[in-house]
């Protein structure tokens, strides 16, 4: 076989030149080599991927804001409950 033969590639159908390498597979060597090809393609695409940053960075501010409401919540608890006790009291007799 010549070094110029081109083969099919299944994933992206576009056809690519043999190797020297190719040429001297067995017949069931080509399934391997076609996955190695596909399982490439694909973790390529998605390095290349960067749409789940952006969810990643948003839940991350979300996680942050959350244990900041927490904390604060937290030690100012019992001065709120005095305040919105007092507002309750001052709103029932209208003083």
């Amino acid at each position: 076989m010549p070094l110029t033969e081109q083969h099919d590639n299944s994933v992206t159908g576009r056809a690519f030149p043999a190797t020297g390498d190719q040429l001297n597979q067995k017949p069931g060597d080509t399934k391997m080599l076609s996955l190695i090809s596909t399982t490439t393609l694909l973790l390529n695409k998605f390095r290349a991927d960067t749409r789940g940053v952006t969810a990643i960075e948003y839940g991350l501010i979300a996680s942050l804001m959350a244990v900041i409401l927490i904390a604060v919540f937290t030690l100012l608890g019992a001065s709120l409950t005095t305040t919105f006790t007092n507002i309750g009291t001052h709103l029932t007799t209208g003083k």
